[in-house]
């Protein structure tokens, strides 16, 4: 991966960031703060730099087993992606995934946002487990025909496939920073999560006003994490299906593709 971080050097020199705001990204945000030059925030500022930017360099992804099924020569492929450590947003803008005017895939990291973080969990594994997640994104768009396009501006059954197929997979292998088999995918809690996302899936997949449908597609992924209930019912779907077949029951699953998928998470 290609790594940005001149914007962060000039804050930790002293510099005025101000020519900055002009950048594509804050263009497509319409968001850019100036930010204080104080020596207490630049201090914090290179502290999450100096965590961050190790675990950019040497990024390994959360269940390589199941990257390295889903997405052969997935290395390669990471080469076309940017990590852009910067500073000039405002929370909640702490990370995101961009598309420049060219297409290129960006992973976006605001430091100053990041200071929310010290002393409560290593930056370094929250890192990583954001880079799995949304990197994990970008792979499912150059491997899985035409979903993107269905994610942005499909049919409503296809955009909901789409999401759920999409985030299913993104939040299965970020799933709380662990490895797959770390978690206890039987625990009750998760269970209520599992049925409550199916029931939601299906309820949502039944909506035939539009405002409705317009509602449950924003829910779909959106608001409080347990609540995101295509992402929840394609997560546990798929956590069943890893149960009982490994990596080889997620493949089948990745090339059965995304049209229909809302419907098997949901049933």
């Amino acid at each position: 991966m290609k790594i940005d971080s001149q914007i962060v050097r000039d804050y930790l020199a002293g510099k005025s960031i101000a020519d900055y705001r002009g950048a594509w990204f804050f263009q497509k945000c319409r968001s850019f703060t100036e930010p204080s030059y104080s020596a207490e925030e630049r201090e914090r500022a290179d502290t999450v730099y100096r965590a961050l930017l190790p675990a950019a360099e040497a990024f390994r992804p959360l269940n390589r087993a199941v990257w390295d099924t889903l997405f052969p020569g997935w290395p390669g492929a990471l080469e076309e992606a940017c990590v852009d450590l910067v500073i000039g947003f405002s929370q909640p803008y702490d990370a995101m995934a961009m598309r420049d005017g060219a297409g290129g895939y960006h992973v976006i990291f605001d430091l100053l946002c990041w200071t929310t973080y010290l002393g409560k969990a290593d930056l370094g594994d929250i890192a990583r487990n954001l880079l799995t997640h949304e990197l994990c994104h970008m792979l499912i768009g150059r491997n899985t025909a035409g979903i993107d396009d269905d994610l942005n501006s499909g049919a409503y059954p296809d955009m909901l496939d789409a999401i759920t197929f999409h985030e299913g997979f993104a939040h299965l292998v970020s799933y709380g920073g662990k490895e797959l088999e770390d978690t206890d995918w039987t625990a009750p809690e998760l269970q209520r999560v599992r049925e409550a996302s199916r029931a939601e899936l299906r309820r949502a997949l039944a909506a035939g006003d539009e405002a409705e449908r317009a509602a449950y597609l924003s829910r779909a992924n959106c608001g409080r994490y347990y609540e995101k209930f295509a992402c929840m019912a394609g997560m546990l779907y798929l956590a069943g299906q890893w149960r009982q077949g490994g990596t080889a029951a997620l493949a089948e699953q990745f090339r059965a593709g995304y049209h229909g998928f809302a419907e098997r998470c949901a049933g």
